[in-house]
């Protein structure tokens, strides 16, 4: 993953976790939990090999 779809991904969430209204908060919730562990593992990828 490029870093910057990574920090565009990062800045939709912030955006979208300011507005508390917004009806996929908890969709976007999710998807930022998901994105964090991906980076995660693929880092652990990079350490292991």
């Amino acid at each position: 993953m490029r870093p910057q779809i990574v920090a565009a991904e990062t800045t939709t969430t912030a955006n979208t976790l300011s507005h508390p209204s917004h009806p996929n908060i908890i969709f976007s919730i999710i998807v930022s939990i998901l994105l964090v562990i991906v980076i995660a593992m693929k880092g652990l990828d990079l350490a292991l090999s």
